[in-house]
């Protein structure tokens, strides 16, 4: 795995550059042992640069508590947590009316335009690209760089800008495209900037290694076809889509592994899943494990005993368990109808995924011990559920955890940008969307559906007992009694229209990726979000205070708001560069 600590020598190498490109004749010379474009005009430098880039791909920026903006590291994680799933009806804010009030105000549809935790998302998506065109604009100066390596440098560089200005590009929508060769950051945001994307993703595609190297946590072809699919995806472009997902799936790369949880477990990440991630490392001299996916710390179990969690963010939704709910051949229930009634652990059934994605009361976690809904800050605001991916087990504690700090929830679970089941989950949506193969769509999502019929949470007293087995299916339905739950996960049999496909389609991403912040945004693009988010929104306010004061949710949500300290630090001569989103 690659060196994340390069964290501290970019934000000397940033501010040498400054000085560099700001110096007078008297000023010239330059200092020793500074960080400089002279100085890293060379292969180690360039490399160092290149990994400093990919250490960005969690949003922890330098500074106290991973400071962009006003020390706000949690709206930064590249793990979306809280743009995908808290503003969804995955998940709640979890924790404390009181601590990160701005999450709230996310959870309940209330964007502002100077909110805090906005501008320190937009801060972080330019920081991102930032890098990897300091990365960029260095390669062209270095001259002990081999062309093989120059390309590949290259490469991966203008992937990572890519996935970057992607990532803003689903929050906002509407902002500039940054280059190695901008040198007026003030620009306009009247363009689309998706062509530029797809270009450097082309690119990607072009120079790349088809080979997969999960452990060092470098790119490949693989994963810039899957991200130029999504892109593709997002903006519903199935037919350009499906070509780059079907040639993943055809390399024989990438394959599911057997057990769902795997993919949540730090000892077994690197495997044939894992397409694109965020590598997260502890324990290895960097100080309060600040390469262990930081921005997701306030996740912990905040008052579960033997470990200092802290803070309890980050709770599922009683609408979440109930979408976990089967009927008798363990298929989900109607999207009309699945939430009218509250999962009733007596006459209903779950999919086995449920208890490897959030914690339940009277449920194993992992192997800590029985889930207590006294582990969770506080119930009545949020409900007495608690988010299990993010979790290391207690056998890992201290060794795959952070062993230092104010928190020890800091760890080395990998964050998973991509997955195998979400490709072959983009694939099956393209085969509905372009009128394709409906069978090939049932196949793919099949395969998805029985992986989750392997493995369940076991008893989980010890670290041999957190997975157990599940019986042999009885014609395509697995069934199991564990944990006070039936737990029933069935095949689906031929569709029986495209309208059926897309319902079965659109189910599985929410069951397969829960919690994984990809929720809100496949809502928006499917052109969902208002219908499902105020209905969710109607009937958890019921359940938790978290929800009281929601807004209803309308077209201007579909778009968070452009902050407005970024639109005025972008005028020229008076006037705004920037452009607010419509309705702010």
């Amino acid at each position: 795995m690659f060196n994340k600590n390069i964290k501290t020598v970019l934000a000397s190498l940033l501010i040498g550059i400054i000085i560099f490109s700001c110096k007078k004749s008297f000023l010239e010379r330059i200092p020793d042992a500074s960080f400089n474009e002279v100085a890293l005009a060379n292969q180690k430098g360039v490399n160092s640069l290149l990994i400093a880039t990919y250490a960005a791909l969690d949003g922890w920026a330098e500074g106290a508590e991973g400071s962009i903006s006003g020390g706000v590291a949690w709206p930064t994680a590249g793990s979306n947590w809280i743009w995908g799933s808290v503003t969804s009806d995955d998940a709640s804010p979890g924790s404390d009316p009181s601590d990160q009030v701005p999450m709230e105000r996310m959870n309940r549809y209330q964007y502002q335009t100077d909110d805090p935790y906005i501008r320190a998302k937009y801060q972080s998506v330019f920081w991102g690209a930032g890098r990897a065109n300091s990365t960029l604009n260095i390669l062209a100066k270095a001259t002990d760089v081999t062309p093989e390596n120059r390309v590949q440098i290259e490469a991966e560089a203008r992937f990572l800008r890519a996935h970057f200005h992607f990532d803003g590009y689903r929050m906002w929508k509407n902002i500039p495209f940054i280059d190695e060769k901008t040198t007026e950051y003030r620009q306009k945001n009247d363009v689309d900037i998706f062509p530029k994307i797809e270009a450097d993703l082309q690119f990607a595609i072009s120079k790349l290694s088809e080979k997969a190297n999960n452990a060092s946590g470098r790119t490949n072809k693989g994963a810039a076809q899957a991200l130029l699919a999504r892109a593709y995806i997002h903006v519903g472009k199935y037919a350009q889509a499906k070509p780059l997902l079907d040639a993943v799936i055809s390399s024989g790369k990438y394959v599911l592994v057997d057990n769902f949880h795997d993919m949540f477990d730090a000892a077994k990440q690197n495997n044939t899943e894992m397409v694109f991630a965020y590598k997260s490392s502890v324990n290895d001299g960097s100080g309060q494990g600040q390469n262990g996916n930081i921005p997701d710390r306030l996740m912990g179990v905040h008052n579960m005993p033997g470990v200092n969690g802290c803070c309890g963010f980050h709770t599922a939704t009683y609408d979440l368990l109930n979408g976990f709910k089967t009927d008798a051949t363990g298929l989900p229930l109607s999207t009309q109808t699945f939430n009218n009634a509250d999962y009733n652990p007596t006459t209903d059934n779950l999919d086995p995924r449920v208890d490897f994605t959030f914690a339940r009361p009277g449920v194993p976690y992992y192997d800590w011990g029985i889930f207590q809904a006294a582990w969770v800050r506080n119930v009545g605001y949020t409900g007495p559920f608690s988010q299990k991916k993010n979790a290391f087990h207690k056998g890992q504690y201290k060794n795959l955890s952070t062993a230092t700090g104010w928190s020890d929830w800091p760890n080395a679970i990998d964050i998973p940008l991509i997955r195998y089941s979400d490709v072959l989950l983009m694939a099956a949506e393209c085969e509905i969307e372009t009128n394709g193969d409906l069978g090939k769509a049932k196949d793919y999502i099949n395969l998805v559906r029985a992986r989750a019929g392997k493995y369940v949470q076991g008893t989980g007293t010890s670290e041999a007992t957190i997975s157990q087995t599940l019986p042999a299916a009885v014609g395509d339905v697995v069934s199991a009694s564990l944990n006070n739950t039936n737990y029933k996960i069935g095949l689906y049999p031929a569709f029986a229209s495209q309208a059926a496909a897309r319902e079965a389609l659109r189910w599985e991403r929410r069951l397969e990726l829960a919690m994984e912040g990809h929720r809100y945004f496949d809502l928006v693009r499917w052109g969902v979000a208002a219908d499902v988010l105020n209905k969710h929104v109607a009937k958890e306010v019921n359940k938790m205070s978290s929800y009281i004061g929601s807004e209803t949710f309308t077209a201007k949500h579909n778009l968070y708001p452009i902050p407005s300290v970024e639109i005025e630090l972008s005028r020229i001569n008076g006037v705004a560069q920037l452009k607010q989103n419509p309705g702010y």
